[in-house]
């Protein structure tokens, strides 16, 4: 998990928040954040927040349909 956490946390706000609307894009999205992604929140908040702002960003598209 920690190579993962590296590699996001280098990589730009955008690119970051690409990653999880992907990892949360489907028709049925989750309906909160997984315990594992909430621990990122003290150590990693700005992954944290894009984690966040992706999965609002997908049950708002797919809400939709």
């Amino acid at each position: 998990m920690n190579d993962f956490l590296s590699i996001l946390s280098n990589k730009s706000n955008q690119d970051v928040y690409s990653f999880w609307h992907f990892f949360f894009d489907e028709p049925h999205p989750m309906d909160s954040i997984p315990r594992y992604i909430e621990n990122f929140e003290s150590e990693h908040p700005v992954i944290y927040k894009s984690a966040n702002s992706a999965l609002i960003d997908v049950k708002e598209k797919w809400s939709k349909y």
